[in-house]
């Protein structure tokens, strides 16, 4: 059995800060942790990279990482089954 999910979070609400996103979902940022500008991301797969520092990841691990301090929290508050 196979779960689908879908993150509640945006990268707008996590990153806090202006992004530039194109038409196609794609966008850049200020990492939040190297603060460089070399954070990318894509809204549509809601994944993301730094070419800078090389974290990169879901958004899901993004949420953790920021503001969920335990998996368990961060599930819960991040997921919604389809």
């Amino acid at each position: 059995m196979s779960y689908q999910y879908e993150c509640n979070y945006q990268f707008e609400e996590l990153l806090g800060q202006e992004l530039f996103i194109d038409h196609k979902g794609q966008g850049w940022a200020r990492c939040p942790f190297c603060k460089s500008n070399k954070f990318a991301f894509n809204t549509k797969k809601q994944v993301w990279y730094c070419h800078y520092c090389k974290e990169n990841g879901h958004i899901l691990k993004l949420a953790m990482l920021l503001r969920c301090s335990q998996f368990a929290k961060g599930v819960e508050k991040c997921l919604t089954e389809i």
